[in-house]
């Protein structure tokens, strides 16, 4: 078991939903690469900082607008950006969710 594994708290999902995200006014649009209760990986093509604070709403997880934290960010050889968030703690995401938008 790697030290990252040892870190996660819950079970990831893939999926690949697009979302919306809104940073300082601004809309970025970017997919759920996968998630779990606890955060979610989003590719974008704009690349964003740790400690960034964004905000979006997830319908098909069932997430009305809250909070993402940032908590990291790398390139992709495509040129597009993988970004490593956490939820806010009020968000609500529920595993059953994820499982079965996993399986679709």
């Amino acid at each position: 078991m790697s030290h990252e594994d040892e870190r996660r708290r819950h079970q990831r999902y893939p999926l690949r939903l697009p979302i919306t995200l809104h940073r300082d006014g601004a809309q970025l649009a970017a997919h759920v690469i996968n998630a779990s209760e606890g955060g979610c990986l989003l590719l974008l093509s704009t690349p964003l900082e740790m400690g960034d604070v964004l905000e979006a709403s997830i319908p098909l997880l069932g997430v009305p607008r809250t909070t993402l934290y940032v908590l990291r960010c790398q390139a992709t050889p495509e040129g597009e950006y993988t970004v490593a968030t956490r939820f806010d703690e009020d968000a609500g995401v529920q595993a059953a969710s994820l499982s079965r938008l996993s399986r679709q």
